[in-house]
């Protein structure tokens, strides 16, 4: 990625794997290479999952009218690791982090969104509107944080999957 005045600011995330599961450690390095210096407040790497709510919607007086959906993102699960501060950033700099995911990572969200039996209410009354929501995607970013100006990042995604018993 390129500054407004010049100059290269590049950010590389590396990780071990791709697939994970509850339990485990997100190990990586985040590779800095930046030409000209930059004051940044921090640089970070977060853990992060998300799923989107999508919704049928009728455009029009009636139920025949054109119908399109709209989608809500919604933020299920955040982590931040900071990895170094505020300051002036220049040259070529790596950053090696580890990110633990909780273990009981499927039982807080099952509290937090609501998998019980009131929350399968909800979401067999969400579905019948036409409501329904997506599979939590996850990922881990790595961003420089530069004010009034343009944060330079890298984000992958990975996969979480229970293990077998």
């Amino acid at each position: 990625m390129f500054g407004l005045f010049g100059g290269k600011r590049r950010i590389e995330l590396k990780l071990d794997k791709l697939n994970y599961a509850p339990g485990e450690i997100i190990k990586g390095i985040v590779i800095l290479d930046i030409d000209k210096p930059v004051k940044a407040k921090k640089l970070v790497v977060t853990f992060y999952g998300y799923r989107e709510r999508k919704t049928a919607a009728y455009v029009g007086f009636n139920s025949s009218d054109r119908r399109r959906a709209e989608y809500e993102r919604q933020i299920v699960y955040t982590y931040e690791l900071p990895l170094d501060g505020e300051k002036e950033y220049c040259g070529h700099a790596e950053y090696a982090f580890e990110i633990g995911i909780p273990a009981d990572l499927k039982n807080q969200l099952n509290m937090q969104l609501g998998n019980d039996l009131f929350g399968t209410m909800a979401k067999a009354a969400m579905f019948m509107s036409g409501t329904f929501y997506t599979p939590i995607k996850w990922f881990v970013e790595a961003k420089l944080d530069v004010p009034f100006g343009i944060d330079v990042r890298k984000t992958m995604q990975i996969s979480i999957v229970e293990k077998p018993s």
